[in-house]
């Protein structure tokens, strides 16, 4: 939370019975006429010449005008008022002394002897001449204490003052909104809230307010955790204020602040410009990256899994920005890179991935550290894919072979060399290839796995094949195409079996869904690129990598990015 320093500035007000002068004034801002007359006690009060930020407990630099009402302190309504002196403490007033960082003012107050409570406000304007106080003059400070005075004798009394908030600062500040000032369901918020008094003055400290705000959302769902505790009341300007917004679905809630009577402040809301670019430094030659939260649940907070060239899987988390190693190598570490991660929605955040480790040996390994669960010998140049299937299966596409490794059952096509592969929203598997003759599009059922039915392929004519598959929210499947003869690519796509392709700016590297039902593509030359399905336009998001190996949408919703030369990744708000 931001927060303003400045001295502590507590009003001591001493009093001292049996002085002369004085009695009942009527006034806007005090007790009306027909309370009975008291002698007057003075009282010292030190203003501050000047200042922006005041303590919670402070005396505002803006004090021109002390009011004090006197009552029994038998009267808890507060119903009768036994004495009241309004007091001028203005610079140009004969009862105060100005120094150079305080003004000193003798003021006056009317207290019997006896048990009473002494009410202190004060005031951005001066009282009239007999006192009073005009409804236009803005109430700053206030406080209370009960005493008793006893007659015949001095009488020290001090009294804290606090600051009222008048006015104030809200707002909603997480670096995971991100959405085009989206807040999304389940997911914490910073509330910060900057309250001063009726002069401008920020109030600040770990005292409390005079007057303590509450905060509530117009969507009425939302919940508050305040210092730790469950509570809709700020008391003091320290306050750490978490939002929690519990609706169904995303919305931004209007945050709205009352206090001293009214609505005192609503919400306003941070987010980062579109394509704004963060660079996390990370292991050596990152490569894949997946998510360990499913994209259905965006907004939550989670972990990314990468992988490096070094054959080590390594866990970020997107809240605290720490990283760990997972430990798992290959029998030659940086033989050759981790080639896939895929996040396994079937066990929680758990992930598998895919590592060659010697050029021949191609295993599957898990996020938990635990053994390989599949070893088999494929090419080097394999472009091995790992993907989930509906039925709860790890299905690995490895040189000519796919194989379901929680089934140990495989299914092979001679020459194929797989470079992509995903559930669709048909439940059937979806994969690239390359072949001899030219490249496809292949799907089947997971059950065909190992079975004799054929596949279904889509043929790349010309000379293409596809990489980096993908199924996103509005049920079509992209993949890039990638033109075998000069090495370009365009954006492929196959909807209700039909294929098309799309020209797109750059050499595509990696493709992911978006947060918005669009895609989003890396570049050989370090560019992200955000491809609008509604329009058919990419646009430039950033270029601020120098090669993207992997993209991801991450848990926290921004696209993660892998910058493999520059060892870093990348978060781009999208």
């Amino acid at each position: 939370m931001k927060r303003y320093l400045g001295p502590a500035l507590i009003a001591a007000l001493t009093a001292c019975s049996g002085h002369s002068g004085g009695g009942i004034v009527p006034s806007a801002n005090g007790p009306g006429p027909g309370a009975t007359p008291q002698a007057p006690v003075a009282f010292s009060i030190r203003i501050p010449l000047a200042g922006t930020g005041v303590r919670a407990q402070h005396v505002s630099s803006a004090t021109l005008g002390v009011g004090i009402t006197t009552y029994a302190q038998s009267d808890g309504g507060h119903t009768t008022a036994i004495g009241y002196f309004g007091n001028d403490v203005s610079p140009t007033s004969p009862a105060c002394t100005t120094g150079p960082v305080f003004r000193v003012c003798t003021i006056q107050a009317a207290a019997p002897a006896g048990a009473d409570e002494m009410v202190v406000a004060t005031y951005d304007q001066a009282p009239n001449g007999s006192g009073v106080f005009a409804n236009t003059a803005k109430l700053l400070d206030t406080g209370k204490v009960d005493f008793t005075v006893l007659a015949g004798r001095a009488n020290s009394i001090s009294v804290t003052l606090g600051g009222v908030p008048a006015q104030i600062a809200v707002a909603i500040d997480n670096p995971n909104a991100i959405f085009d000032a989206t807040l999304y369901a389940g997911m914490p918020y910073n509330v910060e809230v900057s309250a001063q008094d009726a002069s401008g003055a920020t109030i600040i400290g770990s005292d409390p307010y005079a007057a303590p705000i509450a905060l509530s959302t117009s969507t009425g769902n939302a919940t508050f955790t305040i210092d730790g505790a469950a509570s809709t009341l700020v008391t003091k300007p320290d306050s750490v204020v978490t939002m929690v917004d519990a609706s169904t679905s995303p919305g931004l809630p209007t945050l709205v602040a009352t206090g001293n009577g009214g609505i005192i402040g609503t919400a306003n809301y941070s987010v980062d410009p579109i394509g704004a670019t963060t660079a996390f430094a990370s292991r050596t030659g990152p490569t894949a990256i997946a998510s360990g939260t499913a994209s259905s649940e965006v907004g939550q907070p989670g972990d990314l899994f990468y992988a490096d060239a070094n054959e080590e899987l390594v866990k970020f988390d997107t809240l605290t920005k720490a990283e760990s190693i997972l430990g798992y190598s290959g029998a030659t570490p940086a033989a050759l890179a981790t080639t896939a991660i895929v996040q396994n929605r079937f066990a929680g955040v758990d992930v598998s991935f895919v590592t060659a480790s010697d050029g021949t040996d191609v295993r599957i390994g898990t996020s938990d550290g635990g053994p390989a669960l599949l070893g088999t010998t494929v090419p080097a140049a394999s472009n091995c894919a790992i993907a989930n299937a509906a039925t709860g299966s790890r299905i690995l596409a490895c040189g000519d072979t796919i194989d379901d490794v929680d089934l140990a059952t495989s299914s092979t096509t001679a020459g194929r060399t797989y470079s992509g592969i995903t559930t669709g929203a048909d439940g059937r598997l979806h994969y690239a290839f390359r072949a001899p003759a030219g490249g496809g599009i292949g799907s089947m059922a997971p059950g065909d796995i190992g079975g004799p039915g054929p596949d279904a392929v889509i043929d790349l004519a010309g000379g293409h094949h596809g990489t980096a598959i993908v199924s996103c929210p509005d049920a079509a499947l992209y993949f890039i195409d990638v033109d075998d003869g000069d090495g370009s690519t365009a954006l492929g796509e196959i909807a209700a079996g039909s294929l098309a392709t799309h020209a797109v700016s750059g050499t595509m590297t990696a493709l992911t869904c978006g947060p918005n039902d669009d895609l989003y593509y890396g570049t050989d030359d370090g560019k992200i690129y955000r491809v609008a399905l509604a329009t058919d336009v990419a646009s430039l998001v950033s270029s601020n990598g120098g090669a993207i190996a992997g993209i991801t949408l991450g848990p926290d919703g921004a696209i993660w990015a892998t910058d493999s030369p520059f060892d870093r990744i990348l978060r781009v708000i999208p």
